[in-house]
């Protein structure tokens, strides 16, 4: 871009390159939020494993599990909208 500024270049350029890079890291970034081990529903399942209760175990972390994909599922949506994909 001729004659453009840096901040140009940069929201033209720059920031749309790099836009895939940063969704992937904001993705892995909210997973990391929602598996952390001061996590409470974490915290909730992980005293179930060590009293040897599974089963109640097993069904709170899938209940997790699917909300945790349900909020994955809805930030990608709107996210997506942003993202610059190069089609070739």
């Amino acid at each position: 871009m001729e004659g453009a500024t840096g901040w140009e270049f940069f929201w033209k350029i720059t920031f749309p390159t790099i836009s895939p890079m940063i969704f992937a890291n904001l993705i892995y970034t909210i997973i990391d939020a929602f598996v952390k081990s001061d996590n409470p529903v974490m915290k909730q399942v992980m005293s179930y494993i060590k009293v040897w209760e599974y089963d109640h175990a097993s069904a709170m972390a899938w209940a997790y599990f699917a909300i945790v994909g349900a909020v994955l599922a809805l930030i990608t949506v709107i996210v997506n909208r942003f993202i610059f994909y190069q089609v070739d």
